[in-house]
């Protein structure tokens, strides 16, 4: 038993390293005005025992991080709700499909790589040069209370019927939250900041959410800070 913990623990531990990867980053301009386009995703919860997208939920988390998104960013905001990025999925996926490979590729890399011609096709559309993207996908464990009292419930069964020989504990779900944040320079037509951060607290608190978009940015004001002291 106590190898198997001990395995597990090497497990959550490899888990918590990789969801704290540094990821690339980039600015080198300073910008005024930026364009906010309203967050898209989706948050499951758990739903007739399956996990299930919860309407109530995904849209709760995107209208708190669409106004921490706008108060915390270091520059004039203005939001932007397009209809197409948040109800088209397919634009969605490619978007996300891009975002993902970013994750694999290091500072020297990032400024080159092209922003796609899904995000240049939404931009397109509007006024400014520089865009803001938030992505985010999670899940709300809404039955963690019940899911710990039926592990409970597992491990004091196990353990009397094997008379203390073999106990069984079943790790409920965490809920969590992984948040993607890209600013676009439609110019240049390519990435300025790229950032990705994993919050594993219940976002069902809006101070855990103002704690994400906290590390989501403190990045951006660094690589800032630097660029105004050049």
């Amino acid at each position: 038993m106590k190898k198997i913990n001990f395995l597990i623990a090497i497990l959550l531990f490899s888990l918590c390293v990789n969801a704290q990867k540094v990821n690339p980053n980039y600015v080198g301009v300073q910008i005024d005005t930026i364009y906010l386009f309203s967050p898209f995703g989706f948050v499951t919860t758990i739903k007739n025992n399956e996990r299930q997208t919860s309407p109530e939920f995904t849209q709760s988390v995107r209208d708190t991080l669409n106004k921490l998104i706008l108060g915390q960013f270091p520059a004039k905001g203005i939001i932007i709700n397009d209809s197409m990025l948040i109800n088209d999925f397919k634009t969605q996926d490619n978007i996300i499909g891009t975002l993902e490979k970013i994750k694999k590729i290091d500072n020297n890399v990032f400024p080159m790589v092209p922003i796609g011609k899904d995000l240049d096709s939404i931009i397109s559309k509007y006024p400014g040069r520089y865009y803001g993207f938030l992505y985010y996908n999670g899940f709300m464990n809404n039955q963690i209370k019940r899911s710990m009292a039926a592990s409970i419930t597992l491990m004091v069964v196990t353990s009397v019927l094997t008379l203390g020989m073999v106990t069984v504990y079943m790790i409920p779900l965490p809920s969590v939250i992984d948040a993607t944040f890209v600013v676009v320079d439609k110019k240049e037509h390519k990435f300025l900041y790229y950032s990705n951060k994993v919050q594993t607290k219940s976002f069902s608190m809006e101070v855990n959410r103002h704690k994400l978009v906290d590390k989501i940015l403190k990045k951006y004001k660094k690589t800032i800070e630097v660029t105004n002291v050049k």
